[in-house]
């Protein structure tokens, strides 16, 4: 339910400049690859998890495999920098009024879909339109009043209130551009590096070079394959054997036999150790019983023990977290929260059966998925020797989502929070005392005077330091609160052969350095193949 990223406004970047193909050097955790001449030519293999894929931007919120293959056939209206911050891609220049409440966006020119046709300002219209009526932005994009093409090249989106911080969104899912054929339910027609070819029986997908790529030189690759292998197990032996060039893997127990496979030169790790981590959490919904009494949302905070939860459930492959933004962002507030204490976790609950003549139980909702279920198991062992007893319920992904925007849910384990700002969490944190709508991004039905003015000042100025302030304030109450139980970062990371070269040096629009690896998926564009030796 939560979507990723970061940072503040970029002010004007407008060079129309294309990327140079990128410094042939792949540095690695662990390796360094030597520097020499990028190859032209070669299919890469990209091992990826099957089941049903979706590649419109506005189908629905893309897992990784989606994403992988998005930054493959699409672009993005704006990327991230290697400092993190929005820089412009099918962008040339992004402005906004004094207030912050009307956003000009200037698009690049002599830039084609796959089928030909241009990328016009009527087309960057049409995304965002989309974007407002999809599942995908219409929580994240209900401040904009309109958009509209006041040229060919010229886009201005017009807020119900100032939002200093909006580039963030177009670096999002909601930035990347598709055909306004694929928005009408047409084949994934995109203006980036590689045209889709169209899935075969297995579920694997090709796609070849757009020999009229906007970036000059780029791509090198002929073509990429994503090979669908449903066993996480199976998608890294892919790699292993030599079957597919490259994977994201993301299993705490295959994170510890990737490790050891990159022990042999033969094979690359990509990981970006400051990059903000997906987090698991127990989001808690404070609209109904037990946790719209603060007693019961302190007991269960209490009785957590993340150090096992790390060690026991993701076998130390990954981090205890100390709030919704990993400490590595600039934007992070250690705002403590609640140690694991029993003692204190037993009082609670005590506090809360006095208060309503009943113990503290609730059923928690787990996801389909071997980890958040050795977590829900540990989790729930953790809680009773406080006195609280946790009911576990396996709906489906999809069963879960309608229960959490409707509210009919007590409590439910998920993964998410992969952004270093708050800005883009604001659909989940603000809410009204005032109004309890029937369907809701705010999933935790959280209320907080505090946090929404929070958000309001946050998104009123362009000063650093007011909107860092801003955020503290977020973190602080969310600590406070507990509408959410923020328990561990997981690891991610890219694995590859070792002639797999350029993973993440490459560049923006404005050939500026681009951050490369993006919850653990990575530009293809640049990636070049080395002989085998």
């Amino acid at each position: 339910m939560v979507l990723s990223l970061f940072m503040v406004v970029i002010a004007s970047a407008c060079s129309t400049t294309t990327a140079t193909p990128p410094d042939p050097t792949n540095v690695t955790e662990g390796s360094v690859v030597p520097r020499n001449e990028p190859v032209r030519g070669g299919t890469l293999s990209v091992a990826i998890a099957a089941g049903d894929i979706q590649l419109s931007p506005t189908a629905r919120r893309w897992n990784g495999s989606e994403l992988q293959i998005g930054r493959a056939i699409y672009d993005r209206l704006m990327v991230r920098s290697t400092s993190d911050q929005p820089a412009v891609e099918l962008l040339t220049k992004i402005s906004a009024s004094a207030n912050n409440t009307l956003w000009t966006l200037k698009i690049r020119p002599d830039v084609e879909f796959h089928d030909g046709t241009p990328l016009t300002a009527q087309s960057v219209v049409a995304n965002l339109e989309a974007q407002r009526r999809s599942v995908v932005g219409e929580s994240l994009l209900r401040s904009v009043a309109s958009v509209t093409a006041t040229d060919e090249l010229t886009v201005q989106v017009s807020l119900l209130s100032p939002w200093s911080t909006f580039p963030e969104v177009l670096t999002t899912q909601i930035g990347f551009i598709a055909s306004p054929t694929t928005l009408m339910g047409g084949p994934a027609i995109g203006t980036g590096a590689f045209r889709a070819n169209g899935f075969d029986l297995s579920g694997s997908l090709s796609a070849v070079r757009n020999e009229n790529y906007w970036k000059t030189g780029l791509p090198y690759l002929d073509g990429v394959r994503f090979v669908a292998i449903e066993d996480p197990a199976l998608r890294l032996t892919a790699v292993e054997d030599g079957s597919a060039d490259f994977t994201v893997v993301n299993d705490p127990g295959q994170l510890r036999r990737m490790d050891e496979l990159a022990k042999n030169s033969k094979y690359a790790v990509h990981e970006d150790r400051n990059e903000e981590r997906p987090k698991l959490f127990a989001a808690l919904n404070t609209g109904r019983p037990p946790f719209d009494r603060i007693s019961a949302r302190r007991a269960v905070a209490y009785a957590t023990n993340r150090e096992q939860l790390l060690n026991e459930g993701i076998y130390g492959e990954g981090r205890i977290a100390r709030g919704i933004v990993s400490d590595t962002s600039p934007w992070f507030t250690d705002a403590g929260g609640y140690a694991f204490d029993v003692q204190k976790a037993t009082e609670e609950a005590r506090n809360y059966e006095d208060e309503t003549g009943t113990p503290l139980q609730f059923i928690l909702l787990v996801p389909p998925d071997p980890t958040q279920a050795r977590i829900a198991s540990l989790w729930r062992v953790q809680l009773a020797a406080a006195g609280i007893t946790i009911v576990l319920a396996s709906p489906s992904d999809g069963e879960i989502g309608i229960l959490q925007l409707t509210g009919q849910y007590q409590a439910v384990l998920q993964v998410g929070f992969q952004s270093p700002t708050p800005d883009l969490y604001e659909p989940n944190l603000v809410g009204s005392l005032n109004e309890k709508p029937a369907v809701s991004p705010n999933v935790t039905r959280y209320v907080n005077t505090l946090v929404n003015r929070a958000y309001a000042e946050a998104r009123a100025t362009n000063d650093l330091l007011r909107q860092g302030d801003s955020w503290r304030i977020v973190q602080e109450q969310i600590a406070v609160d507990h509408p959410y139980v923020v328990m561990l970062q997981l690891r991610e990371a890219a694995f590859s052969s070792a002639r797999v070269r350029d993973v993440t040096a490459w560049k923006s629009g404005e050939g500026s350095d681009a951050l490369g690896q993006e919850q653990a998926t990575v530009s293809l564009a640049q990636i070049w193949l080395a002989a085998a030796k």
